[in-house]
Parts: C-alpha cells; sequence; structure tokens
C-alpha cells in the first residue's frame, strides 16, 4: 500500500474518531463558565486548548485554510501558557510545543522555548536533564535548539549517540540525530533523520510519543523538527503527507484574535512559586542562561 493511501485510510480513521463538529463551541461552554467563575482555571484551559488543536487539525485536512489552522494553533497555545500560569506549574510535556511553532506567533514562541522549569526540578533526584536515562535529557534539547545554543546542543547530541541509554530511553534515537544535524548545520543530515522518523517502520511508534489529537493526521516529531529546522532557514521539502509542506514556511498572520475574554491575559505573568526563578522572560536580556549546568552528562 502506497504511504498516500495509507495516510488517507488514517485520516478517515481520524475523522471517524473526533466525530464531533470541529467549529461547535458548545463543546467548550462549559470551560469558560468555569473561568468566569473561578473553578478548575487551570483544567479549563486545557480542555480549551484541546478543542482548538482538533479544530485545526480537522479543519486543515477538511478545508486547507492555512490561516485559520495558525489563529487555531495560536488560541490553543496561549490556553496552555495562561494554564500553566494558573496551575503555578510549568509544563512537563513537550507535546505542546508543535503547535507554538506552528502558529508563527513571535510572543507565543518566545514564551515556550523558555518554559523549562519543569526540567530543573530535580525532586532531590540530580539534575534530571542531564542524565542519558531519562526523558529529561532529549526534552531539554528541544529548548536548546530552540534558543540556538549549537555547541551544547551538538556535545549532548553527540555524546548520548555514542552512549546509548538503557533500552526504554532509545526510542529517541533518532531525535539527537536531528539535533545534531541542526546544531551542524547539516541540511542532508536533518534531511535524513526526518525521513527516518517518518518511514513506515517507526511512524507510528513516533507519533504515540507525542500528542494523541494529530497522530491520525500528521507526523508529530517529523512537522516539529521539519519546522524547526524552517525556523533557522533550513527550507526542508518533503514529499510526504504526514508532513504538511504548506506549514513549513515561516510567515505569521498579519494579526491574531483572542475570541475570548481569558485569552486577554498577559503571558508574561511570572510564577509565583519555586518554579518563579524560572518564569519565561518578556526581555530577552533576562532570559536563563541554559548552558549553565547542563554539562557534563552524568
Amino acid at each position: 500500500m502506497s504511504i498516500i493511501k495509507k495516510h488517507e485510510e488514517s485520516c478517515s480513521k481520524g475523522f471517524a474518531h473526533y466525530r464531533a463538529d470541529p467549529n461547535d463551541l458548545s463543546y467548550i461552554e462549559s470551560s469558560l463558565e468555569f473561568m468566569q467563575s473561578g473553578k478548575n482555571i487551570g483544567g479549563a484551559c486545557a480542555n480549551v486548548s484541546d478543542f482548538y488543536k482538533s479544530k485545526g487539525i480537522l479543519n486543515w485536512f477538511k478545508n486547507k485554510n492555512l490561516d485559520v489552522l495558525k489563529q487555531d494553533f495560536y488560541v490553543a497555545a496561549k490556553s496552555e501558557i495562561i494554564g500553566s500560569i494558573v496551575r503555578n506549574q510549568p509544563h512537563y510535556e513537550s507535546s505542546h510545543k508543535l503547535y507554538a511553532l506552528l502558529c508563527d506567533n513571535e510572543e507565543i514562541m518566545s514564551w515556550y522555548m523558555q518554559d523549562v522549569g519543569a526540567l530543573y526540578d530535580s525532586f532531590g533526584k540530580g539534575a534530571q536533564r542531564n542524565k542519558i536515562n531519562s526523558f529529561d535529557y532529549y526534552k531539554f534539547n528541544f529548548f536548546l535548539a530552540a534558543q540556538g545554543y549549537w555547541d551544547l546542543l551538538a556535545a549532548r547530541s553527540k555524546y548520548i549517540l555514542e552512549n546509548p541509554p538503557i533500552k526504554k530511553y532509545q526510542a529517541e534515537a533518532t531525535h539527537h540525530v536531528f539535533y545534531l544535524a541542526l546544531a551542524k548545520g547539516n541540511f542532508a543530515g536533518m534531511k535524513a533523520a526526518i525521513d527516518d522518523i517518518i518511514s513506515p517502520k517507526k511512524l507510528h511508534k513516533q507519533n504515540m510519543s507525542g500528542c494523541p489529537i494529530p497522530r491520525f493526521f500528521i507526523s508529530y516529531w517529523g512537522t516539529l523538527f521539519a519546522k524547526l529546522a524552517w525556523r533557522y532557514g533550513y527550507e526542508l521539502e518533503f514529499n510526504n503527507p504526514w508532513i504538511p509542506q504548506e506549514w513549513l514556511p515561516v510567515k505569521p498572520l498579519e494579526s491574531y484574535e483572542n475570541p475570548h475574554d481569558f485569552l486577554k491575559t498577559d503571558i508574561y505573568i511570572p510564577y509565583i512559586c519555586e518554579f518563579a526563578n524560572y518564569s519565561p522572560q518578556k526581555d530577552k536580556v533576562n532570559w536563563l542562561d541554559l548552558a549553565e549546568g547542563s554539562w557534563p552528562p552524568i
């Protein structure tokens, strides 16, 4: 069966799985009411975010409107940010980063590429972000790539490829191959790493470690890495439906709408807890130095 046919079948399963009308705002009415009443605001933000992620994905594969996609992903990403602020808890999962990348809103992306607090909270176990037998190791590499810490990213990626972790963490080996290629500006290496991720052999397993919403329609990691490469001027092209080529150029909308009142919140409100020192900062001179304490591996 061809890749195109397999993708079409997967999309059909996705539409069957998400049978609700993606544009029916009644599905988030209760969440918006919770926000107004001040109850479970963090959970309500997550529900709104999930709704707009689904809305963006489903509408794209039905109507192919790129502006609508970016607007929906903007709302999804900003809802997650506000949820984090309300909960006083940085995101631990990396699955939300894709929507920040794809919406092409620089303020949103700036916030996400700094939200590293969860990877610094060691719970008395040492610097987990430096342990090769930890998911935190490769999650931290995303932030290094997003902020352009090329020497450190290359060193960390090269080290873990030469010193493989236990089997539990080896599925992400291709991620380190991509990060090393990106750090070195190796265009062919980046392309080869992403082609490996979206290969029939690895696609399903790789998608299972990403966000569940788009797994029927796109390669989560392949799309994320391809978009990241484009942000640095590496215009990779893929003749593969699992990475929508139209999503990759970095072209912000002329303006982004905040269709719900809670979205008008300032996203640079600092955390008021043990993560306060890791709060994303609007002024780049105040950004955390990610290189400090992030080498050598342990």
